[in-house]
């Protein structure tokens, strides 16, 4: 653009007067703020040339001449400005204060006359171009920023502009914590500690700086960090963390940890005896009884029976029990159980520890027969009976006898199967038997059942017929008074009853036969001598064995008629005798004698009722003059009648009158288990084939009999 001729020009002023302001880093990198003066000054003599030989300066805005006042180009440019030429280089504007900023390679918009894009050069700017396009804005207002100026939060901002975003304080001199929300705001350290920071686990207020972290991620203040019930600190230190709370371990153990076994009332820790399901400070873990250690460690439990008084633990477990007072401990004063209420005394069961010593001395079973403990030892179990209810209890476990009483004859009790102590087996030596081996055995006997032991024969006489008429109550009827009234009862020894029974005792209890019935049978009437000979001979042979093989019963002949072994085959005999016995002039019948009932002298009433049962059966069979029965058959019928006689078979519509034999029911119900348990193929089996017999029958006993006496056998 061309300038308007002025005066010839001065001397050129190449000085400006400059007006410092603050250094700002922005884009171009402006330099700076310069004002321009409008004096002339003196014309200066370019560069290269001589004073004589000055030239007019060219415009560098309009390229013309410049004459008169002119303006100096600023920074780095070399030349002068006619004044209504120099103008923002952005927006084309005359400004008389400018900036210089450093263009870079181009500045687009720009008016400059530079057409090299890669040259770069300055550029002259007003002041609100440049703050509106080069100067940095403040972080809050977004105005260029003057003066003060804070680094912070990643941006720049006025020193009034950055404060607090909770109370508004200035935070150009104090310290500040960006806020959590939002990372270009930030607050005061008050706020940040009062508002936003972690709360301690122990005041409640903001944890800043040097902290603990403890109980699953709480922070802490290093004074609040303590024991909740010492107030030890326990930064450092070891803790024990209960319901979001620290306690030292001290602390810990004596309000919460589990209470002693012993009953000391001392929390237990460190190491321990784990026993009787309880917890034991060492050293605690002691005898019940003695208070000694358990050497290498074994005791035995029991339960004793125990005052409790007052206290929660168990007093006879306590090392206070038994100790003067003067060493008697007390709990520890922390201890929560101690302010509980006491409980009134009771009495109780504990559980307790003992060592072998005391266990042997006190609590171990001993045997039934030589009372020796029964510790560390083999021994045997005798049935177990439950006398109180009258059953047999499998729970129960019986009397205990060392296999040294087991193998001595006379520790049974042949009466009921009990145990005989030293004593009572010394009181019944007298009861000896010679067994079949040789040598004597003892048969023993409990004091219970010599205490009622039948010792004459007018006693036994009296129960045997009790026995009768009880029998004929639940069945047994039609008995002939040669049965029942008029058998002769006697007490013998055992050596005379096995000689009458012509059998051997056996075994080191002497068993053997406790009863025996001695039967007479004879042939009375008239025939020839020739005919009774033939008589004689069959009806011997028919009576001289059974189906098992057993003995017949005794023949006593008549006088007149002499006794010979048949000379023919048993056939050919019977038949003889058969044909004999029809003749006209034959006239025989068989005549039967109950000679006696032998018994063992001195067995109990229970026992002495139930063989006489027994003998009765075969008295009332022998009178009823049943067929010869097999022997199982026989002996399985007359033991029914025992058992029936000790109360057995409720069933039967009469058996309660059973019990009126005097007895204790206890011993009855005793020795009608063992009836129902013996392991004999004679007596046990037969006995059990003849109770399921008497079931099959509805309970009636006669019906049984009848059935018996018509085929010789058990209904099946």
């Amino acid at each position: 653009r061309a300038c308007r001729p002025r005066r010839p020009p001065g001397a050129m002023d190449r000085t400006a007067s400059r007006l410092e302001s603050l250094a700002l880093s922005s884009r171009g990198g402006s330099r700076d703020r310069e004002e321009i003066s409008r004096r002339a000054p003196p014309s200066p003599v370019p560069d290269g040339q001589r004073k004589g030989d000055a030239k007019p300066p060219k415009c560098l805005g309009c390229g013309g001449s410049i004459s008169g006042s002119y303006l100096v180009a600023p920074g780095n440019r070399r030349g002068a400005y006619h004044a209504q030429c120099l103008r923002c280089e952005v927006c084309a504007l005359p400004t008389e204060r400018f900036v210089i900023v450093d263009e870079g390679p181009h500045v687009e918009g720009s008016v400059g006359r530079n057409k090299n894009k890669n040259v770069p050069r300055d550029l002259l700017v007003c002041a609100r171009c440049h703050d509106e396009r080069f100067a940095e804005k403040c972080g809050k207002c977004r105005l260029p920023l003057r003066g003060t100026i804070l680094n912070a939060l990643g941006s720049k901002f006025h020193a009034e502009c950055f404060r607090c975003s909770l109370c508004d304080a200035s935070l150009a001199s104090g310290t500040f914590v960006q806020m959590p929300n939002d990372k270009k705001k930030a607050a005061c350290a008050s706020c940040h500690e009062r508002e936003l920071a972690a709360k301690c686990g122990g005041c409640g207020r903001g944890v800043v700086g040097d902290h603990v972290v403890a109980l699953r991620g709480t922070p802490f203040h290093k004074a609040c960090f303590c024991c909740t019930k010492c107030r030890v600190s326990l930064v450092g230190a070891k803790h024990v963390p209960h319901e979001g709370k620290a306690w030292c371990a001290e602390c810990h153990v004596a309000a919460f940890a589990e209470r002693c076994g012993c009953g000391c009332g001392r929390g237990v820790t460190g190491d321990v005896v784990v026993a009787l399901g309880k917890r034991f400070l060492a050293g605690h873990f002691n005898c019940a009884e003695c208070r000694g250690p358990f050497p290498d460690g074994d005791f035995m439990k029991v339960d004793l029976e125990t005052r409790n008084e007052g206290r929660p633990e168990d007093v006879a477990l306590s090392p206070n029990r038994g100790a003067p007072a003067s060493r008697r401990t007390s709990p520890s004063a922390n201890a929560s159980d101690w302010t509980k209420p006491k409980p009134k005394p009771t009495a109780r069961r504990v559980a307790a520890a003992v060592c072998r010593a005391c266990y042997a001395s006190n609590h171990a079973e001993r045997c039934a027969c030589c009372a020796v403990p029964l510790v560390g030892c083999r021994f045997v179990r005798v049935d177990a009976w439950d006398e109180r209810a009258n059953k047999n209890s499998e729970g129960s476990k019986g009397e205990a006898m060392c296999l040294a009483c087991e193998s001595e004859p006379g520790n049974l009790c042949d009466d009921c199967g009990r145990c005989v102590s030293r004593v009572d087996r010394v009181r019944s030596l007298e009861k000896t038997a010679r067994r079949e081996s040789g040598g004597l055995a003892t048969i023993g006997q409990c004091g219970s059942c010599r205490s009622t032991a039948v010792r004459s024969d007018e006693a036994a006489k009296a129960i045997f017929e009790d026995v009768a008429e009880t029998l004929e109550s639940v069945g047994a009827r039609d008995a002939p008074p040669a049965a029942s009234r008029d058998v002769v009862v006697r007490l013998v020894e055992a050596d005379y009853l096995a000689s009458a029974a012509n059998k051997r005792h056996r075994g080191a209890s002497a068993e053997g036969p406790r009863g025996v019935t001695r039967t007479k049978v004879e042939l009375r009437g008239t025939a020839p001598k020739e005919r009774w000979t033939e008589i004689v001979d069959g009806w011997r042979l028919d009576r001289e064995t059974n189906e098992e093989g057993r003995p017949a019963i005794a023949i006593f002949p008549s006088d007149d008629v002499e006794r010979s072994a048949p000379r023919r085959s048993p056939a050919t005999t019977r038949r003889v005798a058969e044909t004999a016995l029809a003749r006209p002039d034959v006239s025989v019948r068989e005549r039967r004698f109950i000679k006696d009932v032998l018994l063992l002298r001195g067995m109990s009433r229970t026992a002495t009722g139930a063989t006489l049962a027994h003998e009765y059966g075969h008295c009332y069979l022998f009178a009823r003059a049943f067929p010869s029965l097999p022997l199982k058959v026989e002996e399985g019928v007359c033991e029914l009648f025992a058992w029936l006689w000790l109360g057995g078979g409720l069933s039967v519509p009469a058996a309660t009158r059973a019990t009126v034999n005097g007895a204790d029911e206890a011993q009855n119900a005793r020795r009608r288990a063992r009836m129902e348990k013996r392991q004999d193929p004679v007596y046990g089996d037969g006995f059990r084939d003849a109770k399921k017999a008497l079931e099959r029958c509805g309970g009636n006993l006669w019906t049984l009999l009848e059935y018996v006496r018509a085929n010789a056998s058990l209904p099946t």
